[in-house]
């Protein structure tokens, strides 16, 4: 299971647990994120599925460090950008496919007034190909591109 955090290097494992609920899941820091004030982590979606945070989206967690990583993920990290859009209500539209499918999202100013909306963190090329693949049914230009590359 797999997380992003703003500052942890690559590779970290940390140890959550959920306040609400008293699940715990061990997790490891493999992208950059969240971007959204107040939030710790994005966790991936098993796990949160492990600590009970489907249903309720956010949820308040306790993140213990076990061990630090060398800074580097363990494969390089990609993602899918599925559109650039100039009206925030298709770039929030997108995000809510795009997690539906069991994606984190990153949102990033594109220039000119645009959203770039991107899934994200991808664990390798050939999965990022496949992911792309599947997401053309939903946005016909989605393309692969390795983390933060583009912005």
């Amino acid at each position: 299971m797999s997380a992003a955090h703003r500052t942890l290097p690559f590779g970290t494992r940390v140890h959550v647990r959920n306040l609400d609920n008293g699940q715990e899941a061990d997790v490891t820091i493999n992208d950059r994120g969240p971007f959204v004030a107040g939030r710790i982590l994005d966790l991936s979606r098993a796990a949160a599925e492990a600590l009970g945070a489907i249903g309720p989206g956010v949820i308040p967690v306790r993140v213990e460090v076990r061990q630090l990583g060398d800074g580097m993920p363990d494969e390089p990290c990609w993602e899918v950008q599925v559109g650039a859009f100039a009206r925030e209500e298709n770039a929030i539209r997108a995000r809510a496919t795009l997690e539906g499918k069991g994606f984190s999202v990153r949102f990033a100013p594109a220039g000119g007034g645009l959203t770039r909306v991107r899934a994200t963190g991808i664990e390798g090329k050939p999965k990022a190909l496949r992911a792309a693949q599947l997401l053309a049914a939903d946005f016909p230009g989605a393309v692969a591109v390795p983390c933060g590359g583009g912005w």
